[in-house]
């Protein structure tokens, strides 16, 4: 199970795996007992299950975010727009760390992780900046912005090949 612990601070707050990734990253001052380097070895790879667990969670974020996004950006509604995709890509750089066996730790490097990734749409981090830089400040600057964070959760659904498996058809309840 992974969860979203209390905002402050990163922007983004804390989501469980970090307890994962800071345990696999620590060096530890002392450990006479070998505690932490049994803790240690139950993170030293990367489990199958919450890998799946978390790209699932992640990608059906980013898409029902980028949903909700589309009629926001049609009336111009920048604040809940920008929100949107904001919020579509931090679930997509969780899917991305999880696509490459990455403990997420924090939000500080993703720039340059997302860079040195194996597996990743292409220009992942330049792609995000474009977007988020400048989202756009009418419909149709907002519109365009979606549509490019579409493209990138598209490209990082092609990724998982196959696995990911939608839990809603958002394609089918916007055309109702």
């Amino acid at each position: 199970m992974w969860r979203h612990d209390y905002d402050q601070q990163p922007p983004y707050g804390f989501r469980s795996i970090v307890y994962f990734a800071e345990t696999h990253h620590c060096l530890p001052l002392r450990d006479p007992n070998g505690e932490v380097r049994e803790l240690k070895q139950m993170v030293a790879t990367y489990p199958d299950a919450l890998k799946v667990r978390i790209i699932q969670d992640s990608l059906r974020g980013a898409e029902f975010s980028l949903w909700s996004c589309g009629s926001f950006a049609a009336s111009g509604d920048v604040y809940n727009s920008a929100g949107c995709l904001t919020r579509a890509a931090q679930f997509l750089v969780h899917a991305i760390f999880s696509l490459n066996g990455e403990y997420f730790l924090n939000d500080k490097h993703v720039n340059r992780m997302l860079a040195r990734f194996a597996v990743a749409p292409p220009d992942c981090a330049g792609r995000l900046a474009a977007i988020l830089s400048k989202p756009g400040r009418n419909p149709e600057e907002l519109r365009q912005s979606v549509e490019s964070m579409r493209q990138l959760w598209a490209d990082a659904v092609t990724l998982t090949e196959g696995a990911y498996r939608p839990q809603f058809d958002l394609k089918a309840a916007t055309s109702a």
